[in-house]
């Protein structure tokens, strides 16, 4: 086997010796320099190291308040798990300076998604590999550019055998890894001595359950397999039911995509087909423990390494593709937003949509992001229920409309089961809004004033009807004219029907 694929790496010749292909160090530098060229949409994250000689995996984001994460859509595209399947790697690297570009000449589809979505991208997850494959790893001279696994010393001699040495990323996901791939570590597919053994699969771990992405794609090329593909999840013969309970937006979402993409006769387009879930691969995992729509793009026809003059068109090609993918994500979705009702603190729960995830356990419940308290996810259009779920606060279900051309938001509280002392003003002290929970056994028409320690009316808040349950009253702590009221000691004076209730609150400068 080692010398059927020593003799691929010969065929495919050394293409990638053509400036036209990045080196990983190529891919470090002109990130960095995009980064500096627009500071603002950017932003550079080392995800992790890889496993043998701790080279930085590093990802990229493009959008609008690039340094923050915002309550949007977040959609990922990464390249290069096997080394020598390259045109992923150029793919993203072409998008990313084409979104750039774009969005400075001021293009509005680029713009629009640069402002409504949170777009990543992971050129290279696997950069010891990649630099066998240029000839450039760290410790020796040895070069393959059939070479498809990382550099795992495997026989702990301290040399870089491409006999013995090197795990499969793509097989080394904790998701039926036992089922796939090879336990032998010479082997082509060698899954690792463990799930997640590896450093470059961690990466990729610690940055989707980070990110929470609604929709992904892994590039690959066809160095053993058809090319011209997008696999989805899933076929799942031993397993009941076979097929996963998000299948038929899955299923669109890779038709859509796949039509997106000419193929390279320009007869025709790439072709979806199912993928099989007994293989610990990126998107069995991707799907099958986090509810990402993920999906694996075979780019080429015929081999992972093409001649230079080809790699312009097949790149433009697939970023067709892209542009459907980050368009998709903007309509016939969910974006959630949940929140604590009292403290408006974002909150990670579990998000279910009751008339799919009931089919099955698997996915587990997605999860909102807890710095947001955001979800976005793929949907088709129709009626569904909502059911929000977290400890220690009141379960709530929500029914709700996808439509084919918008994205539906969903902005939820949820109530804790023991909520905060009523008329007790939240926090103290503050240097921003104050926040006073009312309890109101039926509906009640109530007055709020602020007033200051010298006994004058500082602002007035309410003069309405609120109730029956909790009701919230806000203060931002300006007065009548819209003027800060400076810091020191308030009064909320209520009067809820004819009783008077007061709250006092202490204000800090910032």
């Amino acid at each position: 086997m080692i010398k059927a694929f020593l003799l691929l790496g010969v065929l495919l010749g050394y293409y990638v010796d053509d400036p036209i292909y990045h080196t990983y160090s190529e891919v470090q530098e002109e990130l960095d320099s995009l980064h500096r060229a627009y500071p603002e949409i950017t932003l550079l994250d080392t995800i992790g190291f890889s496993q043998r000689y701790g080279t930085p995996i590093i990802a990229f984001k493009i959008s609008d308040n690039a340094g923050v994460p915002e309550a949007e859509p977040r959609v990922m595209f990464d390249g290069v798990h096997h080394a020598e399947e390259v045109l992923g790697l150029e793919t993203i690297m072409s998008t990313i300076k084409d979104i750039l570009e774009r969005y400075s000449e001021g293009d509005t589809l680029i713009k629009k998604f640069v402002d409504e979505l949170e777009i990543w991208f992971l050129p290279v997850l696997n950069p010891d590999g990649h630099n066998i494959v240029m000839g450039l790893a760290p410790d020796s001279t040895v070069r393959d550019t059939g070479w498809r696994k990382n550099a795992r010393d495997n026989n702990l001699n301290g040399i870089l055998d491409l006999d013995a040495d090197g795990v499969d990323p793509n097989r080394n996901y904790d998701f039926n890894w036992s089922m796939g791939g090879d336990s032998i570590p010479s082997h082509y597919f060698y899954r690792g001595p463990y799930p997640f053994s590896e450093g470059e699969t961690q990466a990729m771990k610690y940055l989707c359950e980070r990110e929470r992405f609604c929709a992904l794609v892994n590039y690959h090329s066809p160095s053993y397999s058809i090319g011209e593909i997008v696999y989805y999840p899933w076929r799942w013969t031993t397993h009941i039911p076979a097929l996963p309970p998000d299948f038929y937006v899955i299923d669109e979402v890779a038709g859509d995509m796949a039509a997106h993409i000419v193929n390279d006769s320009h007869s025709g387009h790439y072709l979806k087909t199912i993928g099989e879930a007994e293989v610990g691969n990126a998107r069995n995992w991707q799907y099958g423990k986090l509810g990402i729509i993920a999906l694996t793009i075979e780019i080429c026809s015929r081999r992972c390494q093409v001649p230079p003059e080809e790699v312009p068109d097949i790149t433009a090609r697939n970023r067709e593709g892209i542009y459907w993918l980050l368009s998709r994500a903007l309509r016939s979705s969910l974006l959630l937003t949940v929140k604590d009702t009292f403290t408006d603190r974002p909150l990670s729960v579990q998000a279910l949509v009751l008339e799919i995830d009931t089919i099955d356990t698997i996915p587990p419940p997605r999860e909102t992001d807890p710095r947001t308290g955001s979800l976005a996810r793929l949907l088709l259009p129709g009626t569904y229920t909502l059911e929000l779920r977290k400890e220690g606060y009141i379960t709530r279900r929500i029914q709700f409309d996808i439509t084919e051309d918008d994205l539906t938001r969903i902005d939820a509280y949820l109530v804790p089961e023991s909520p905060p002392e009523p008329l007790v003003p939240y926090p103290v002290p503050s240097s921003g809004e104050v926040r006073v929970v009312l309890d109101l056994d039926e509906v009640s028409h109530v007055k709020a004033d602020v007033y200051d320690i010298a006994g004058r009316r500082v602002r007035k808040l309410l003069d309405g009807d609120l109730g029956p349950g909790y009701a919230i009253v806000r203060w931002d702590g300006k007065d009548d004219m819209g003027e800060d009221a400076g810091s020191g000691v308030f009064f909320i004076r209520f009067r809820i029907r004819d009783r008077k209730k007061v709250a006092k609150t202490v204000r800090v400068k910032r």
